[in-house]
């Protein structure tokens, strides 16, 4: 996200201070889309239970005794992994086609 080359700052640069620290201003940080939760929508909540219940995933994975029982818990995280995608495109209402871009990218990478 942060990258100085050729004495050129990405937007979201930090600013040096004494010691060779990086502070980073409000002012740049503020560009960064975060969405706040509504009254009402419960999708935070949901994205909670979705984290609690993939860092439980991720430890049933690590001690699956066999390679059928690490297919079951993989096809199992990749549900909730699922459920957070939706829930996130929803948070920040994104289109269908949004949504196939979005898709689109993270097959590439």
């Amino acid at each position: 996200m942060l990258t100085v080359s050729a004495g050129q700052c990405s937007p979201f640069r930090p600013t040096f201070t004494q010691g060779g620290w990086y502070a980073y201003e409000p002012r740049y940080l503020r560009r960064i889309p975060i969405c706040a939760a509504s009254e009402g929508d419960d999708a935070t909540g949901q994205l909670e239970q979705a984290a609690v219940e993939l860092t439980r995933l991720s430890g049933e994975l690590a001690a699956a005794q066999t390679p059928y029982a690490a297919e079951a818990w993989k096809r199992e995280q990749t549900r909730w992994e699922n459920r957070v995608d939706v829930l996130v495109y929803r948070l920040f209402g994104l289109t269908d086609d949004e949504i196939g871009m979005v898709q689109a990218s993270l097959n590439r990478g």
